[in-house]
């Protein structure tokens, strides 16, 4: 959670050298090129899900989870 809230915020910042790394087609898959607060809370909902699922639903049958 805290890398993509990194990488999220980074987006605020435009100096030219990431700007130039964001043209790049990988570049611009890992950093992206706006930032976006419905990001965050995407972010977050995921996470509390993966959450919920992993301690309600996630017990995999056979395997002792101590």
């Amino acid at each position: 959670m805290a890398f993509s809230v990194a990488i999220e915020f980074s987006q605020l910042y435009h100096a030219p050298w990431i700007d130039s790394i964001r043209q790049t087609t990988l570049g611009g898959l890992i950093l992206g090129f706006g930032f976006l607060w419905s990001d965050l809370i995407c972010y977050a909902v995921g996470v509390g899900l993966g959450l919920a699922i992993e301690n309600i639903g996630g017990i995999v049958p056979g395997k002792d989870r101590s």
